[in-house]
């Protein structure tokens, strides 16, 4: 995290929601984008989960949250939105999506196994 660099609240709470369950991270580590207009970007999501290779969007009471979720699925990058503001059970909401994205990893793994066995 940049020393300068002051946490919300609930990146606060993802931080050591995070941390306690001895998963890495780094904070607003920069992606590349192409937005809708074709424009080159930099964005920082929240939160890059090093050992899964994803990143997390902590959601605030102000930002246009579809709009980045569509342009990050547009450049191929999975980036899983919360709300810990409004939702009180977030913890189980990204472990939900977590569990999800890593089933459909090894779905895709499992796959590739079978077809290197055929």
């Amino acid at each position: 995290m940049h020393p300068n660099h002051k946490m919300s609240s609930g990146e606060r709470a993802v931080a050591a929601f995070l941390s306690a369950a001895g998963i890495r991270w780094l904070f607003e580590s920069p992606v590349f984008v192409t937005d809708d207009n074709g424009r080159p970007r930099i964005w920082c999501p929240d939160f890059f989960l090093t050992d899964l290779g994803m990143h997390i969007e902590v959601m605030g009471p102000k930002g246009n949250y579809p709009y980045r979720e569509t342009v990050y699925d547009a450049n191929c990058l999975l980036v899983l939105f919360i709300d810990p503001y409004r939702n009180a059970d977030w913890q189980r909401s990204l472990t939900d999506q977590l569990c999800c994205v890593q089933h459909y990893r090894s779905c895709l793994v499992l796959g590739l196994m079978r077809k290197d066995a055929a």
